[in-house]
């Protein structure tokens, strides 16, 4: 027994430390990739920690948080603040939810407080085992609901501030249960039960949040689907339109060859000479220019570049790529990003665009970059069209969000010197991958 009690308590502890990491986990972003030994030297201090109770039981609590939260500042990015609220109110939480435990199997079994929290008692073996199977369960629904960088509809938020609100009531029922602790055994079980009830409650708020935000989800994607049909389709104009362009003017230098080699026959070549020099300079620098092997990131750039023109922005291309990038989702994000940059220029007197292409090692680089008088992010760190009709403009950023998780890369939008600067990261083996 002896054997069995020390192997579950300290299971007891390494869960402890496993669902605190989870929840960090899926709340911040790992600077780089954790080893495993990295989480089993953590573990074991954890655990020596908690286990043994260092100094006393409020002592090693104190203790086994800051081991969490210098874990989670060591190896996770995010606000200093951010991760020790996160590690306070997991271990609040895992407090609150053993007290419940403790008093509910009390009030069922007649067994008293004092002794589920005795060491090597088989009600203490029990009641350990159901805590940490409800702190498993708990924390896995939190984790499923937990969405970085999320955007919480009034929905969520009135299901939100209900689940705080049973959250506060149940801890109001056990502040006066541990301030009356000799009351009746009915009314014991009826404080159980009611707690039982709100624990229910809980639960259910935290199903209904994920079920919410999985809809919402599903109507953001089909909105992106929707505006990568109109994206691909305006592309593949374009580019019908391109190639017509550079079919007509195969077909004028044909002619033109035709004519000149006539003429050559007749020895005029004075002749030859002027009327080459009119149509290369009038007809062949209507020739739409070649970028990138691309087809579809060709047309994009082509038809933003007469855009510019008509608006009189100057727009800057160098573009750098190899003949394997050949992707629609490509040229729908290009496009989009050039759109915005476009609708942003117009309200600026110095008006200039920059777009770069590049791979560097190993990595797709998209640079488009646009100058601002005043900051755009204060006020619209989303970069969220201010047209009219949102629908016909497509969704901008989020479509290019989309993109960018599709083919696992990185997106970042910054200022610099009065410039708006969106940077787009991928691979380059992920674009073989998702062909």
């Amino acid at each position: 027994m002896k054997w069995i009690s020390f192997i579950i308590e300290i299971a007891a502890c390494i869960i402890s430390f496993g669902i605190c990491t989870a929840v960090i986990r899926a709340q911040f972003r790992p600077k780089d990739e954790l080893s495993w030994w990295k989480y089993l030297v953590f573990g074991i201090t954890f655990t020596a920690v908690t286990y043994f109770e260092v100094g006393s039981n409020l002592i090693a609590s104190f203790i086994g948080m800051g081991i969490c939260i210098f874990f989670a500042q060591r190896y996770f990015e995010g606000r200093f603040a951010s991760k020790v609220i996160s590690v306070i109110m997991i271990n609040v939480l895992t407090i609150l939810i053993s007290i419940i435990c403790l008093y509910v199997i009390s009030a069922f079994s007649g067994v008293t407080m004092e002794k589920l929290t005795m060491y090597g008692n088989s009600m203490r073996l029990i009641e350990v085992c159901v805590m940490k199977s409800l702190c498993i369960f708990i924390a896995y629904a939190y984790i499923r609901t937990i969405k970085r960088q999320r955007e919480f509809v009034q929905q969520e938020l009135l299901i939100s501030g209900i689940f705080f609100a049973c959250f506060f009531v149940v801890s109001l029922f056990f502040i006066i249960l541990l301030k009356q602790v000799m009351l009746p055994r009915i009314l014991q079980i009826a404080f159980a039960v009611i707690t039982l009830l709100f624990l229910g409650i809980i639960l259910l708020v935290l199903w209904l949040l994920n079920h919410l935000q999985n809809q919402n989800r599903e109507l953001l994607e089909n909105s992106i689907l929707r505006t990568q049909l109109r994206e691909q389709e305006k592309l593949m104009k374009v580019s019908e339109e391109s190639n017509q362009k550079i079919r007509e003017v195969r077909h004028d230098i044909r002619r033109y060859f035709s004519n000149y080699l006539q003429l050559l026959e007749e020895g005029k070549v004075e002749l030859v000479k002027k009327e080459m020099q009119k149509t290369f300079a009038t007809k062949l620098s209507e020739k739409q220019q070649i970028y990138t092997p691309n087809l579809m990131l060709n047309a994009v750039i082509n038809e933003k570049k007469e855009i510019c023109e008509k608006n009189h922005i100057r727009f800057v291309i160098h573009v750098k790529l190899p003949e394997n990038i050949d992707t629609i989702e490509l040229a729908i994000a290009l496009s989009n990003l050039l759109d915005n940059a476009i609708e942003a220029e117009q309200k600026e007197q110095e008006q200039e665009i920059h777009l770069n292409m590049e791979v560097v090692d190993e990595m797709f680089n998209l640079i488009v970059e646009n100058h601002i008088q005043n900051s755009v992010l204060c006020v619209n760190p989303k970069l969220v069209t201010s047209k009219k009709n949102k629908a016909e403009h497509g969704l901008g950023i989020p479509t290019v969000r989309e993109i960018v998780n599709q083919y696992q890369g990185f997106l970042n939008i910054s200022e610099e010197a009065n410039n708006v600067i969106v940077h787009m990261v991928i691979p380059l083996a992920n674009f073989a991958k998702n062909r």
